[in-house]
């Protein structure tokens, strides 16, 4: 055995006893999201239980057997080793150049190759360096998995992309760790200029947000970039201008950032391709950030708050109202301090990776309970759901009926908010189209529990707009309309809304005109509509649909 402490391993980490017993009992794997699965023997690498890509791609990335591997290692059960030995084997001589050309495969997917060859390149410090059979595969397979993420580094699709970072993470990791391989020098220098790029691609540094427009990726940021701090010696980075050292003032613009941009009950804004209800992965997300606090991160405001979440101190007892604006990257939250409630807008530029066709979508919590929701997302691989989750009808917002394109951001200075003990105000303008815009204001009143929504569109040139508006509400709560529309559709239109735990609230929508209000939930045809989605589990949820007539 060798000393692999230094080995960049994701997802080694995540061995747990749970996991070994399993193991034990009926080599049972869990991929995240899915239920338990027993690996059997003589198995053919085309196993697919739940018919579904993600489930592929962690398949192939072998860091399931980390398991035995760590029973291996622990216990002195010569018998597991050989299965990982076996099954390692067995994948490498059934994946050679042929079958790598076959791209309809998770096998040869981005992120499996990356995982993949961290895991192998373990395997292979750790217990096999000196077994000639399983080294001469590895070798093998090693050159195609480096020449594989040399060619992703030019990908345009990786721009800016998470992925990208673990592409770079993996080549660097492979040449640093196996020297022997005599790679190509150019991987180490292209695979460490395009981290750097990659980092102010995918991060806006003066604000310290991910650009990938999914809130769940702002703690994947946090993890990559304490990773590039953390490998910087054992890949050999180049520290030239400061390019390590620059990364600790952006790790504290993070951990702000992901600290500030939490509902009152400790979950994250459903945004992108973040699920709703999302509150971390296995801890909270407060733990996840007192981590880096512990480490040194994080403004002396963001830090006191960390300590008093440990302490079970924290409240929001003497807390004012306040409006958190991120204008670049798009983010606004309103919180109405001691009183409970808030509201987020997002705005932002046009939809990037993990980012979704949500301009001005609008979402409230109220005394213990989010009202109005986003869908959010799954980052599910071709999945068939995927289409709609980032389409604008599944987010509180306006759509031109039809319209095909989405593309469009918002400009800084077209957002803003305002923050009483009465009331909470959010505001921006983004155009819906070519020639046309959509301005949103929305202001939820604290006494009477009232949302007013002033959506105003306008065209440059007369033209006539079909606009479908949607509402989507948390799972559970019961909407009804009230009777104060007129017959001719002109004027506002107020809903009454009690959410699950009893909260009630009304919505008043000011509109020019209403053809048609229908309250839907979970239908699948003509077309999905009515869903939420917490990663694998897409259940139900009440939404209305208002359609406008042209104009």
């Amino acid at each position: 055995m060798q000393d692999v402490s230094k080995l960049w391993t994701p997802m080694r980490g995540a061995v747990t006893e749970a996991k070994k017993e399993a193991w034990l009992r009926s080599r049972a794997v869990t991929f995240h999201g899915f239920s338990e699965w027993s690996v059997p023997e003589g198995q053919t690498w085309r196993e697919d239980p739940f018919s579904n890509n993600t489930w592929k791609l962690w398949y192939h990335c072998l860091t399931w057997l980390y398991v035995p591997a760590a029973i291996a290692e622990t216990n002195g059960e010569a018998e597991q080793l050989e299965y990982v030995r076996r099954c390692t084997l067995d994948w490498m001589a059934a994946h050679g150049p042929t079958y790598m050309a076959d791209p309809t495969d998770m096998a040869w997917d981005d992120h499996a190759i990356a995982y993949r060859s961290t895991c192998l390149v373990y395997l292979y410090r750790q217990f096999f360096s000196d077994d000639a059979v399983w080294t001469a595969a590895f070798r093998s397979t090693m050159s195609l998995h480096a020449r594989a993420l040399h060619a992703f580094l030019r990908r345009p699709e990786f721009i800016g992309n998470n992925h990208g970072v673990f592409h770079c993470f993996a080549l660097l990791n492979m040449m640093a760790a196996v020297p022997e391989l005599d790679l190509p020098l150019e991987y180490k220098s292209d695979a460490d200029l395009r981290l750097f790029a990659l980092l102010d691609e995918m991060i806006d540094t003066s604000e310290g947000v991910t650009r990938e427009q999914a809130l769940e990726y702002q703690y994947i940021a946090l993890e990559l970039v304490g990773e590039v701090m953390h490998y910087a010696d054992f890949f050999g980075l180049d520290d030239e201008n400061g390019r390590v050292r620059n990364l600790r003032p952006l790790m504290t613009r993070l951990v702000d950032f992901a600290f500030l941009m939490r509902w009152p009950d400790g979950s994250v804004p459903a945004v992108g391709d973040t699920w709703l209800d999302w509150h971390g992965w296995s801890v909270p997300v407060w733990e996840i950030l007192e981590r880096y606090v512990a480490a040194g991160y994080g403004s002396d405001s963001t830090k006191e708050a960390i300590r008093c979440l440990r302490a079970g101190t924290i409240t929001t007892a003497g807390q004012a109202p306040d409006v958190v604006t991120y204008p670049r990257s798009g983010y606004l939250l309103a919180h109405g301090g001691e009183a409970g409630w808030a509201m987020f807008l997002k705005a932002g530029p046009p939809i990037h990776s993990h980012g979704h066709h949500d301009h001005l979508n609008l979402q409230l919590f109220v005394e213990g309970q989010l009202l109005l929701v986003d869908s959010g997302g799954p980052y599910k691989y071709s999945d068939p759901q995927r289409e709609y989750f980032t389409h604008p009808r599944a987010h509180n917002t306006v759509v031109c009926r039809g319209q095909s394109g989405f593309s469009y951001g918002v400009a800084e200075e077209d957002v803003g908010g305002l923050a009483t003990d009465a009331l909470l105000h959010l505001g921006g303008s983004h155009r819906i189209s070519d020639g046309v815009r959509h301005t949103r204001n929305a202001v939820f009143l604290q006494e009477i529990r009232t949302l007013v929504v002033h959506d105003e569109i306008v065209a440059v040139a007369p033209r006539e707009l079909d606009l479908e508006q949607f509402w989507h509400f948390a799972p559970g709560t019961m909407v009804s309309q009230l009777p104060t529309m007129p017959p001719d559709g002109r004027g506002p239109t107020d809903f009454l809304c009690v959410a699950p735990n009893g909260v009630g609230f009304r919505i008043r929508l000011v509109c020019e005109r209403l053809s048609e209000v229908s309250l839907v939930q979970g239908q699948v045809t003509p077309r999905l509509q009515g869903w939420v989605t917490r990663y694998q589990f897409t259940p139900p949820t009440a939404m209305h649909e208002l359609t406008h007539p042209g104009r």
